[in-house]
């Protein structure tokens, strides 16, 4: 049997708010069908599984506490790293994170918190190596909470990226911070031999270093994601962070062993699928 050109990987959870993501009119299944339309294979899974149990990391007030203090520090390292440009629009989204930080310290540590971190994050990579075992090109992995309004444009806009060549390490489909507000619109470029190819207007924007917006949507090319999850490897179980954040650290490391560069990462602007998890309607 032939590998598929796309896997798509859906992290999701029995109690989910969006669980029509883990079934046939879900955004994995009918994107799937769509593309073997235009020709282009694809398979998809959803994972539910509670694996946390099986992660050897405990889930006490010490682990919540460290991970708190670890997400503050990387976000000051993220921020070095990419010289994120502190707008007033940009200040405005860090003083929010921080405040939902501080919010964390100031009750009771919620070690429930720490279970659904290990989940998520390890929902992602147990996706993310099934895709590499389906021998797929591409995986995109998706959060259930992600959706596509306009899915001709998305498919058509896939199926021109995967006419690309493999330099793409991996693209934003994302629409959920606004890239002023993360204060990195600075390092992205537009690049004229890579157009969107689907029917909305969009933009092709390549970054001078690898960054992200969050991981709800997030297009991985197989050769870079074998460094991606070795990389996880290697990275410490604790402190817990969310799985955005330790992707983050990944690139930074993977940057300075030279096996991520410049206009490897590429965001789509504005991106397809939104985050409905971040939308107030």
């Amino acid at each position: 049997m032939a590998c598929p050109t796309l896997f798509i990987g859906v992290v999701s959870h029995s109690r989910s708010s969006f669980t029509v993501n883990q079934g046939e009119e879900g955004l994995a299944a009918t994107l799937v069908k769509c593309l073997n339309k235009l020709d282009t294979s694809a398979t998809y899974s959803v994972n539910v599984l509670n694996d946390f149990d099986d992660a050897g990391v405990p889930a006490n007030g010490s682990v919540f506490r460290g991970g708190i203090a670890e997400e503050l520090r990387l976000e000051r390292e993220w921020n070095r790293f990419l010289g994120v440009r502190w707008g007033l629009r940009a200040w405005i989204g860090h003083l929010a994170r921080w405040l939902r930080v501080q919010s964390f310290l100031l009750r009771k540590p919620d070690t429930k918190e720490v279970r659904r971190l290990i989940n998520i994050e390890l929902s992602h990579t147990k996706l993310m190596k099934e895709g590499l075992d389906s021998g797929a090109q591409w995986v995109l992995i998706l959060e259930d909470d992600a959706a596509s309004p306009e899915l001709e444009d998305l498919t058509q806009g896939l199926v021109g990226i995967f006419s690309h060549d493999s330099q793409m390490s991996f693209v934003n489909l994302s629409r959920s911070f606004d890239l002023t507000v993360l204060g990195i619109d600075h390092i992205l470029h537009s690049d004229r031999d890579k157009k969107w190819a689907g029917t909305a207007h969009r933009q092709m924007l390549h970054s001078d270093r690898p960054a992200t917006n969050t991981v709800c949507a997030i297009l991985y090319h197989r050769d870079f994601l074998v460094h991606l999850i070795k990389e996880f490897e290697l990275i410490p179980s604790e402190p817990v962070v969310p799985i955005d954040w330790r992707l983050n650290l990944a690139l930074m490391n993977l940057w300075n062993k030279g096996i991520v560069g410049a206009g490897d990462c590429w965001f789509v602007e504005p991106a397809p699928i939104d985050q409905l998890s971040m939308r107030s309607s």
